[in-house]
């Protein structure tokens, strides 16, 4: 979704994470085992903080003073676009969350760190070279952790890497290795912990439903994205059977984008916005194209129909609009 990443040369993709990998370890090292566990909690309990239901307050405060959807979207964008910018919002707050904690965890733990210093009169105690090892390597197994978490989620078409990172030779190794391993302890953990982190809730119940919906977008978001006529090319079927198909269809994507709605949409009122008008143009123009090109009516069964009409209702479509698609559908 976010192109630019779909740019980066594999090379350089490689290099950067080789190097930030040795940066950490080499810090870890120079720092010692003590100030290295340290670190670890602090940035541990601020990871947290930035990703738990219990700072959703501050995350809703913090999209709202600085990641306001006309700032993201550039004009023009269709509803579509907007509405995966904000699907992003609340995980950028979470990360600004996280970052604020850290900050002032990290602030607080120099002031102790001088105070006992000064009690203990400014003497420095030796690091062992046994003590620098073994920070250098807590460093670069909680780092490496950290790292091929980011880039597992980063290996999606939501976020955009999936380009990079296969044509790449490091990474794709490590990335592989660790989507295989996640596969073990459970077949959609990489699925779950996707949607956790997009949420900014890691203690969210993450549904199969859920799952279903965000699988469905992340392999039709850069089509979806890329097509600022998405609806409108309804009208270029050449066959009644293609126009009621690809009607159908746009209709099971608004049904799979209200699920991720309302499965987010506590957390943000950005995606709930954005999912309305999303579904109020698309519903409209469906209806428009659907009577124009005399389709006829769109046959869906009893139960799918109104698991469709439900899940799009409660996330906070109108009866009015959604009688734009009650007037096309025939329930059988």
């Amino acid at each position: 979704m976010l192109g630019f990443l779909n740019d980066i040369h594999p090379l350089i993709l490689d290099v950067a994470v080789i190097s930030i990998l040795v940066l950490i370890t080499s810090l870890g090292a120079i720092r010692g085992i003590k100030n290295v566990s340290i670190n670890v909690l602090l940035l541990s309990a601020s990871l947290f903080l930035g990703f738990c239901p219990y700072t959703t307050s501050l995350k809703q405060v913090v999209a709202e003073a600085l990641f306001k959807l006309e700032n993201l979207a550039p004009a023009g964008s269709s509803e579509i676009f907007k509405f995966a910018i904000s699907l992003v919002v609340p995980l950028l707050s979470s990360l600004v969350i996280f970052l604020l904690f850290y900050v002032v965890l990290f602030v607080v733990r120099i002031l102790i760190e001088l105070l006992v210093k000064k009690a203990k009169n400014g003497t420095l105690k030796h690091k062992s070279k046994v003590g620098r090892v073994f920070a250098g390597l807590i460093s670069l197994v909680y780092g490496g952790v950290l790292m091929l978490f980011i880039l597992t989620i980063a290996n999606t078409n939501m976020v955009g890497m999936k380009n990079p990172i296969e044509k790449s030779t490091v990474v794709k190794f490590g990335v592989e290795k660790s989507e295989k391993l996640l596969v073990k302890i459970d077949e959609q953990f990489k699925e779950k912990l996707f949607v956790k982190i997009l949420a900014g809730d890691v203690l969210l119940e993450v549904k199969a439903g859920h799952i279903r919906s965000f699988n469905h977008f992340e392999d039709k978001v850069k089509t979806m994205v890329d097509n600022k006529d998405y609806f409108e090319n309804i009208a270029t079927a050449l066959t009644k059977e293609e126009g009621q198909a690809l009607a159908k269809e746009r209709i099971d994507d608004l049904y799979h984008l209200s699920v991720l709605t309302n499965c987010l949409k506590n957390d943000s009122n950005s995606i709930a916005s954005s999912y309305i008008s999303l579904a109020n143009s698309g519903l409209t123009t469906i209806n428009r194209l659907v009577k124009s090109g005399e389709l006829g009516l769109l046959e869906y069964s009893i139960n799918d129909f109104t698991s469709i009409r439900k899940s799009i209702k409660n996330a906070g479509v109108s009866e009015d609009v959604l009688k734009y698609l009650d007037e096309i559908v025939l329930q059988n």
